[in-house]
């Protein structure tokens, strides 16, 4: 049973990239006009095109001659997206730009960050030493780091199932998001995403990104009330298995249900202040420094 319901909107207050898994190579996947780089649909491209256009097309592209390729076709081409270039230099053939994925933040990443600002949250208000414990026990360096905190997850978020059924059930399953429903005046461009060294203040790595920039992502949050276990007929070994789960799953949902919007705030807020105590005094970050007070006297004022 849904017992609460949020639409939520997602709006970039500086520009936004998450990896999708694919890149456009200038050149090849899109061609380069002034200050803009289209990217090619090739499968809508392809259906306006005849055998003979097709198979010249082919033939040219093999044999990486692709701006022979592109001019013979230039009048058929269909573009999925026109990006602006945003970088303050100029995109040369060959150039990587990683692609935002579509939708351009997926409701996984969205549960993805739920989840990290619960488990911040239910961390922080232990005491000190019960916290550090439970840290302790759970967190290991020495695994793959994509995997660090996946028993840190069972021990807050999860229970054992029945033996038969095997696994865990996590009760973060109660809260589910859509992938967005509406997207509202997008707009994304191509920025150049450099890696800073703090203490040299020098560019040590930099890639082309396509970024969020602007417009709004409209998402559909759901909180479910657990199954009742009292009304099913089973043994009492089960009954102590699936009480355990109902018990942590009321709770949480209780404690999602009450404080999400506080919670959402507070996790938001600690991370801007994280990050301009990284950089306050940095000269190269004077607007970045500037900006982050700009979002904490706005956003985060008490």
């Amino acid at each position: 049973m849904i017992v609460k319901r949020y639409k939520v909107s997602l709006e970039p207050l500086s520009s936004i990239h998450v990896w999708g898994g694919s890149e456009a190579i200038v050149g090849i996947d899109g061609l380069i006009e002034r200050d803009e780089v289209k990217i090619i649909d090739f499968e809508k491209t392809f259906e306006k095109l005849n055998r003979d256009e097709a198979e010249s097309f082919t033939k040219l592209f093999i044999n990486r001659r692709y701006r022979d390729a592109y001019n013979l076709i230039r009048e058929k081409i269909v573009f999925k997206k026109i990006l602006k270039n945003n970088t303050g230099r100029i995109l040369r053939e060959s150039d990587r730009i990683k692609i935002l994925p579509d939708p351009v933040i997926p409701g996984s990443s969205l549960k993805g960050y739920l989840r990290t600002v619960i488990l911040n949250h239910l961390l922080t208000s232990m005491n000190s030493s019960e916290a550090s414990k439970l840290l302790s026990d759970t967190i290991s360096f020495r695994e793959d780091p994509t995997h660090t905190a996946d028993s840190l997850e069972r021990a807050v978020f999860m229970r054992k199932r029945p033996p038969k059924s095997g696994g865990f059930y996590d009760v973060l399953t109660l809260l589910s998001t859509s992938d967005p429903v509406e997207k509202i005046d997008i707009l994304t461009s191509i920025r150049r995403m450099d890696v800073i060294e703090t203490l040299s203040s020098r560019s040590i790595a930099s890639i082309y990104v396509e970024v969020f920039e602007k417009g709004s992502l409209v998402y559909d949050l759901y909180i479910s009330r657990p199954h009742d276990f009292d009304k099913l007929m089973i043994s009492k070994d089960l009954m102590k298995t699936f009480s355990d789960i109902y018990d942590l799953s009321n709770e949480m949902i209780n404690m999602i249900s009450k404080d999400l919007l506080n919670i959402l705030r507070e996790f938001g807020c600690k991370l801007v202040e994280n990050e301009l105590n990284k950089i306050k005094g940095i000269n190269m970050f004077v607007n970045y420094q500037r900006f982050l007070e700009d979002v904490l006297n706005r956003l985060c004022e008490k």
